[in-house]
């Protein structure tokens, strides 16, 4: 193939079929999303959240955060507090993560 034919081959366009279709095509509702809407068993948000707060999975947050250096949030709490701040809240924080409250 010479320069001249793949520059011709460049320019022709595909036109896809766009017939009466919206942006994206109608889909069913899964039988899992389902289940944990009506609450027929628990999410596996919850499930995963408990993971999240685990004893172990929190300390090695910290850890993290600490050898990040990581700066304060949007509470302006700054690193050197938070440990503190944990041995003190962590009962109330962790049950308003798992309920999403």
């Amino acid at each position: 193939m010479g320069l001249e034919d793949a520059r011709r081959q460049k320019t022709k366009q595909l036109e896809l079929p766009w017939g009466n279709r919206g942006e994206a095509p109608k889909a069913t509702r899964s039988v899992e999303a389902l289940t944990a809407v009506y609450g027929d068993e628990r999410s596996r948000t919850d499930r995963l959240m408990e993971r999240v707060v685990e004893e172990g999975n929190v300390k090695a947050a910290v850890r993290r955060v600490k050898g990040n250096k990581g700066s304060p949030g949007v509470d302006g709490m700054r690193v050197e507090e938070l440990p503190h701040y944990l041995e003190g809240n962590w009962t109330k924080l962790r049950q308003e993560l798992v309920t999403g409250t």
